[in-house]
């Protein structure tokens, strides 16, 4: 079990049970020692990128074939590890899969002695931003929420947290069987789709 200094964490789907809902939401770590690296490749997958980028983002749902290609390349090379926690909304209803799938984490970031922890901000309510943070409150781990143009970082794990959600949603796994050696699932799910 390698320690790390660092995880940033982004999610993919949504939390809802309604029947536009996704069935599966998808929090996503990733693990490393060198966040300035993954900044460094999200700012130089961006720069690649054709045409004119007013906005200083990558989503990776929004991107090119190519761009999705490129990144998970250079992304594959680098020391990282990559956790998955998944909440089949399937399974029983609970009140809130972010804060649950969120606290499974936190597990994982204590057993691999992360000091700080990069999560995407999600909602506006500062209440809600407080609960989140709070989850890490009785830890060693500093818990830092911030957005991805704030936290290039985040950009990266946005890439391999939709690769994941797309191949269990809709079984769409063209970028996922490109990751899955490295990818651990702290609570495991089959596709919904077809591939």
């Amino acid at each position: 079990l390698m320690d790390y200094r660092y995880a940033c964490i982004d999610e993919s789907g949504d939390t809802g049970y309604t029947s536009k809902s996704s069935r599966y939401f998808v929090v996503t770590a990733i693990f490393t020692n060198d966040v300035v690296k993954l900044r460094r490749i999200a700012k130089l997958i961006h720069r690649s990128k054709n045409g004119n980028h007013k906005n200083n983002i990558l989503h990776a749902h929004q991107e090119s074939i190519t761009t999705k290609q490129r990144f998970i390349r250079k992304l594959n090379k680098e020391e990282i590890e990559i956790v998955a926690a998944v909440v089949d909304k399937n399974t029983p209803q609970v009140d809130d899969p972010y804060a649950e799938a969120l606290i499974n984490m936190m597990d994982v970031c204590i057993d691999k002695n992360i000091r700080e922890v990069f999560l995407s901000q999600r909602d506006k309510r500062k209440f809600y931003n407080q609960k989140i943070t709070n989850i890490f409150k009785f830890t060693n781990i500093k818990a830092i929420l911030t957005n991805p143009s704030s936290e290039k970082a985040l950009q990266t794990v946005d890439f391999y947290s939709w690769a994941i959600f797309s191949h269990l949603e809709y079984g769409h796994s063209k970028f996922f069987s490109q990751i899955c050696q490295s990818v651990t699932f702290i609570q495991k799910a089959k596709p919904s789709g077809n591939n």
